[in-house]
Formats: structure tokens, C-alpha cells, sequence
């Protein structure tokens, strides 16, 4: 069975809680980018 989300109480802890949310985007994002761009180094290094 799911979990229900924790409902934020105040505007204080929306924001905390959307930072937070941010940040871990931001980290998959960013490890997506590494990713790609280490793909593409193997794969053009290779090539030549």
C-alpha cells in the first residue's frame, strides 16, 4: 500500500519542502548530463 505525501502545514514548509524536491532534480539531472557526456566520449574516442 502507498504512503500518503506529508501535506505541508505552513508556506515556510511548503518552500523547505520544494527545495528539497529541487535539489534531488537537480542531482538526476545532473548525473544524466555526466552520463551522456561520458557515452559520448567513449563512443567518439573510440571511433578514432
Amino acid at each position: 500500500m502507498m504512503e500518503q505525501r506529508k501535506q505541508p502545514k505552513t508556506a515556510t514548509e511548503m518552500q523547505h519542502m520544494r527545495k528539497g524536491r529541487n535539489w534531488v532534480l537537480l542531482g538526476i539531472i545532473a548525473g544524466l548530463v555526466a552520463l551522456f557526456y561520458l557515452l559520448t566520449l567513449i563512443k567518439v574516442g573510440g571511433a578514432s
